[in-house]
């Protein structure tokens, strides 16, 4: 399997994976234009992309849906109470719906959506078994699940939001209702809450996990460094991890599987 992490943060967010003919794109908070540049830059073509499947509304995962849904004919798979006017003013090409806690096969893809804790009407995670390549995307989300530990267990790959530094939030300009909304049940987790998930899923049982992206870092609330310090602090697992810097696009690891 190929991937690679096309941007992650505050400011935008987009994933692609390509297996054996099937790509699939994971949110475009991306220009069109900016979208297309990093695909190609890394040998996927937007041509091909099967499917995008969309987490939530915000504007860093959702800006640049519509414009490359239509460009390309690509449908968007979203959640079903996602009416046309969520997902653009044009319209996208095709919009396929889906509920969470179901898994849906096309193919060689499965794929079960799950809901997430954020003040976003229907967020959703998603698992993925791509011809045998299983991961799972987590962020944007102010708690963790049942349904993300299950599903974080049985992956190869976890995409998991490491969103802010709680000493970097209290001490930062944010009024304080703003501060409230990132650190509540409805916002994001930190640091010390991903450090703290990693650790359960990778001690408490059975864990296939080869490794773990931390993403979505916060423009004014985090840093790289930060992520390192107190993450590194309070993970006790064995399990490999690395920071997906803000904005920046990242070639995913090499993976290799017998197709199944």
């Amino acid at each position: 399997m190929r991937y690679a992490i096309l941007s992650s943060g505050s400011c935008a967010n987009s994933y692609i994976f390509e297996r054996n003919g099937l790509t699939i794109v994971i949110d475009n908070g991306l220009s069109c234009r900016n979208f297309e540049e990093r695909c190609v830059s890394f040998g996927f073509h937007p041509a091909k992309i099967d499917f995008i499947f969309l987490t939530h509304l915000h504007s860093d995962h959702l800006k640049g849906v519509e414009l490359l849904s239509r460009k390309y004919q690509i449908p968007v798979v979203a959640h079903k109470d996602h009416v046309g006017e969520d997902l653009g003013k044009k319209g996208i090409f095709k919009k396929l719906d889906i509920e969470e806690n179901r898994e849906y096969e096309f193919k060689h893809l499965k794929f079960t959506p799950f809901r997430s804790s954020h003040d976003s009407p229907h967020s959703l995670g998603f698992h993925f078994d791509l011809d045998g390549f299983l991961f799972t995307i987590i962020t944007d989300t102010g708690e963790v699940s049942e349904e993300m530990f299950h599903f974080a267990r049985q992956s190869d790959l976890l995409f998991l939001e490491a969103n802010y530094s709680p000493p970097m939030l209290a001490d930062g300009p944010y009024p304080a209702h703003l501060k409230k909304r990132i650190s509540s049940a409805k916002g994001h987790l930190s640091n010390e809450d991903a450090a703290r998930f990693m650790t359960e899923i990778t001690l408490s049982g059975p864990c296939r996990l080869e490794h773990i992206h931390l993403c979505h870092l916060s423009k004014n609330n985090n840093t790289v460094e930060r992520v390192r310090e107190e993450v590194s602090r309070l993970y006790k697992g064995s399990v490999p991890w690395s920071i997906c810097p803000r904005g920046e696009a990242v070639m995913g690891l090499t993976l290799e599987k017998e197709s199944v």
